[in-house]
């Protein structure tokens, strides 16, 4: 998602404030969501929107937010410790 060749499409994006949502995966595939913060800064006026994340990318994810206003989470998979009941 952080090639170069897609920057086309954000910039279009950007120009109607469409937000675009990214299902991100682990680090070592091309959707992750260093990578779409990535694209999200150079594309500062494109809402780009990480959705699907898993509680592993936690503290990733908050520094990527944090440096980069237009990256925004839908909602994270957290699970519970296993001596947890319900």
């Amino acid at each position: 998602v952080d090639d170069l060749k897609y920057d086309p499409l954000y910039a279009k994006a950007a120009e109607f404030r469409m937000p675009i949502v990214f299902h991100t995966e682990g680090e070592k595939y091309g959707s992750s969501h260093t990578r779409v913060a990535a694209a999200a800064r150079r594309h500062p006026e494109c809402p780009m929107i990480l959705a699907h994340l898993s509680g592993a990318q936690i503290e990733a994810m908050v520094r990527e937010l944090k440096r980069t206003p237009n990256l925004y989470v839908q909602h994270m998979h957290l699970g519970r410790p296993k001596n947890e009941q319900r």
